[in-house]
């Protein structure tokens, strides 16, 4: 039995009855060697069949019904079968996906959020840019996620970052596009809570030698002209916690990151001590040290490349007074964060 064929049968008939939980076996118009053939292949593995009672008195009856066992691959069986319809058809706006997608967000349908996934994914695999930017206009800044968490019987979050939009951005690890890096850019400036889920996403890659990492969050506020990026960061990094007492801040969280690298390599990332002195020049009073005690060594050549690299003056002048007062003659840290705070305590 050709399992691909029945798999996209499926698929089709979900789409068709716009049902897309279960489908009736006898549906498929199996023959009874295929029906037995196809039962005897459900190992639970992708599909599993089902006998429900329907009706009461005489009209009580059994009905076999299929279902998959895995949302994600029904997700991408659903996404994969209308794309391919689109394509035979020849339809280059690919209508049918995007009618069934309006029609699963019209009604908050489960399948809608992988659905949109596997659909940008190939459609950015294709350079479909105009599809891509589409699908982030119409649903990147929807609640879709938060929907289907609530959805989900163990009610665990399987998203990290609460803009869908950048999830989709940042699923598959590639180079940003020109119309993501648009998107990314004014989420940074328009969302401290993306700011600083973004931070922490490129950190954590940064750790563990990943893409995208920190170069790309540094390149973003490097080539602005204020400081709103980078001022609302180091305030959501040393903000107390409102709302939950004994909560650390994040810029503890940000330190503790640090020290799991440096006790396993004794030695920090340049992106990460370039974010570092941008904190510092903002933000002198969390002037850092490791958890043994050593301070950070920030070298001339790193500050000199970061004074360059900078477009802001302000920010500029702030790193290079820095670099100044790390490299003056005080001999005692907290002389230098004294002075450091009475330059900058009016910040």
């Amino acid at each position: 039995i050709d399992v691909n064929k029945i798999i996209r049968q499926i698929s089709s008939i979900m789409i068709d009855s716009k049902c897309y939980d279960k489908v009736e076996l006898s549906a498929l118009s199996l023959s009874s060697a295929e029906k037995n053939a196809l039962l005897n292949l459900l190992d639970n593995n992708l599909l599993i069949n089902k006998t429900v009672q329907l009706g009461v008195g005489i009209s009580e009856r059994t009905t076999e019904f299929l279902y998959f066992i895995f949302d994600e691959f029904r997700d991408f069986c659903i996404a994969r079968e209308l794309i391919i319809r689109d394509e035979e058809n020849g339809d280059k706006n690919y209508s049918l996906f995007f009618d069934t997608i309006n029609y699963m967000s019209q009604n908050t349908l489960a399948p809608l959020e992988g659905i949109l996934k596997y659909g940008y994914y190939h459609f950015k695999k294709i350079a479909k840019v105009e599809l891509c930017k589409k699908i982030l206009n119409a649903y990147g800044k929807s609640n879709i996620q938060q929907a289907n968490f609530t959805h989900r019987y163990d009610r665990e979050r399987t998203y990290y970052f609460d803009d869908f939009g950048l999830s989709l951005i940042y699923m598959d690890g590639r180079t940003l596009q020109d119309y993501e890096h648009e998107y990314v850019y004014n989420s940074l400036r328009t969302s401290k809570r993306s700011n600083i889920q973004i931070f922490f996403f490129l950190l954590n890659n940064e750790i563990v030698n990943e893409e995208p990492n920190l170069c790309q969050y540094l390149d973003i506020v490097l080539n602005e002209t204020d400081e709103q990026i980078l001022s609302s960061l180091v305030y959501e990094l040393v903000e107390e916690e409102k709302y939950f007492r004994n909560t650390p801040k994040l810029i503890d969280t940000f330190y503790k990151r640090i020290n799991i690298t440096y006790s396993n390599s004794s030695q920090i990332s340049e992106n990460i001590k370039k974010m570092l002195i941008l904190i510092f020049s903002y933000e002198p009073l969390e002037w850092y040290q490791t958890k043994s005690g050593e301070p950070i060594e920030f070298d001339d050549l790193l500050y000199d490349a970061l004074i360059s690299a900078i477009k802001c003056k302000e920010l500029k002048k702030a790193v290079q007074e820095l670099k100044d007062y790390r490299n003056s003659t005080v001999d005692s840290i907290d002389d230098i964060m004294a002075l450091i705070s009475g330059i900058y305590g009016k910040k």
